[in-house]
């Protein structure tokens, strides 16, 4: 009796391990938990009830309820095999981000921001555990790369590049490129409008007025289409956005689908998400980003979020939506309208929806269709 006090004293007096989702240190968790529970009790199979309904989620909760005969085994046995498991699905999605960031090249017809999208998604993805300073060196070289088709930009960057400490170098010259970018867009759009002028009949007098007008009117439309590339809104250019750690989010679908897509913003960075032209905007995740659980155990990584059937489209606005939130440069979302997993083809979740609310997804993409 008194033995069996002095462990229950003893194991109130650890701390309680952190909830384990299959990123970070699995021998650090593993430890702490067994510390914690090793001796509240003799039987392995309620060590494997209490850690698969308080201290597994997402991923790894999956992942663990895959592992055969579980409650009737010993809890080492088990955490032996999951551990095995967890390295070899972290390595082969390692390496597939490696393989990805490596062959990344800009092609001809692709936009500097939308490349460097691509570099920092795979990048983020290949190099987790890499300090800042290496990762702004990889994404540096890639960026640099990109630019020797501009002789001079890419004699500025140079330039540039030795005023720099290591890990700022990233952020300062894709600021840079990217500002040049938008210049050489402005200056397009203005060629355009002189060529066009040549072609114009002849004015009446009260055509002045009209022409001030649509140019103020052009212009103002062009400034509000300018994509700032520190916050991913519009509206502004990087420069004028106040600091804001939130890491790029992938549009899905290029020309007709992105320009479907409407931002309208607060505060210098995007507050509302919309689609146009009766286009449903959708969410994309994955369960191994998600506090959900697979329905199923051979369920397939990609996860759908979407506004509910009944829903008129041009009312879907994907913020108040989906739930959306920003922890530590993260977007995630924390509603379910509809949501659907991949099985062979997309097949609902088991209803309600609204069960799964309060759970975070990050978001990987945003999407418009039909």
């Amino acid at each position: 009796m008194v033995q069996c006090m002095n462990r229950m004293l003893k194991s109130s007096a650890l701390p309680e391990p952190k909830t384990f989702d299959g990123t970070g240190e699995f021998k650090e968790f593993k430890r702490a938990f067994l510390l914690k529970y090793n001796h509240v009790t003799e039987s392995d199979d309620e060590l494997v009830a209490i850690l698969e309904e308080k201290f597994l989620k997402g991923a790894a909760k999956s992942l663990f309820k895959t592992l055969p005969k579980r409650y009737e085994r010993s809890i080492q046995s088990l955490f032996e095999e999951f551990e095995h498991k967890l390295r070899k699905r972290q390595g082969d999605s390692k390496i597939e981000a490696l393989n990805e960031f490596e062959g990344l090249e800009k092609r001809s017809d692709q936009k500097m921001w939308e490349y460097l999208v691509e570099v920092e998604k795979w990048s983020r993805m290949a190099f987790p555990e890499v300090k800042q300073e290496t990762l702004s060196q990889m994404r540096t070289t890639k960026l640099m790369k990109a630019a020797r088709a501009d002789e001079t930009l890419h004699k500025m960057l140079i330039m540039k590049r030795f005023e720099l400490s290591l890990e700022e170098q990233y952020d300062h010259l894709k600021d840079i490129v990217l500002q040049q970018e938008n210049e050489q867009r402005r200056g397009n759009c203005q060629k355009g409008r002189y060529s066009e002028g040549w072609r114009e009949r002849p004015k009446a007098e009260n055509d002045g007025e009209k022409d001030v007008a649509e140019k103020e009117s052009g212009e103002n439309r062009y400034w509000m289409e300018q994509r700032c590339f520190s916050c991913g809104g519009v509206g502004h250019l990087a420069r004028q956005c106040p600091p804001k750690p939130v890491q790029s989010v992938e549009v899905r679908g290029k020309g007709e689908a992105i320009s479907n897509m409407s931002f309208t913003e607060g505060a210098g960075c995007v507050n509302k998400l919309f689609c146009k032209n009766n286009n449903i905007l959708g969410l994309g995740s994955t369960f191994s980003r998600s506090e959900l659980d697979k329905p199923v155990e051979s369920a397939l990584e990609p996860i759908d979020i979407l506004p509910p059937d009944d829903v008129k489209r041009e009312e879907v606005e994907a913020f108040s939506q989906f739930g959306i939130i920003c922890e530590n440069g993260t977007w995630y979302a924390t509603k379910y309208p509809k949501v659907r997993y991949n099985h062979g083809g997309m097949v609902d979740f088991p209803p309600p929806f609204s069960q799964y609310d309060g759970k975070k997804s990050e978001i990987v993409f945003f999407v418009c269709a039909t």
